[in-house]
């Protein structure tokens, strides 16, 4: 399974012409349960809309490089939008 990489995005948001910019997923994604903790323990959950998979996520972590999907490696951004390749998605009505 290929990873989508923030160089992809960049990509696939900039409008260039790749080969693999086609071939590429942007979904919505929404946080659940944000759960405030002292000490920078802070996390929530997000729900892969891609495989429908719940992720939990610390804020600190997800700030600075944001967070791949444990299942599917789906790639979720800072701004709410998660990419995919079209060829790792298993699930035909998510393509």
């Amino acid at each position: 399974m290929k990873k989508v990489t923030w160089n992809d995005v960049l990509t696939f948001n900039r409008g260039l012409k790749t080969e693999d910019r086609d071939l590429l997923v942007k979904r919505e994604w929404k946080a659940t349960h944000r759960i405030p903790n002292a000490d920078g323990r802070s996390y929530f959950h997000i729900d892969c809309p891609f495989c429908k998979t719940r992720n939990t996520v610390y804020v600190w972590s997800f700030a600075g490089q944001g967070k791949r999907c444990e299942v599917c490696g789906a790639m979720f951004s800072w701004f709410g939008e998660a990419y995919q390749f079209k060829s790792n998605n298993k699930r035909k009505d998510l393509q």
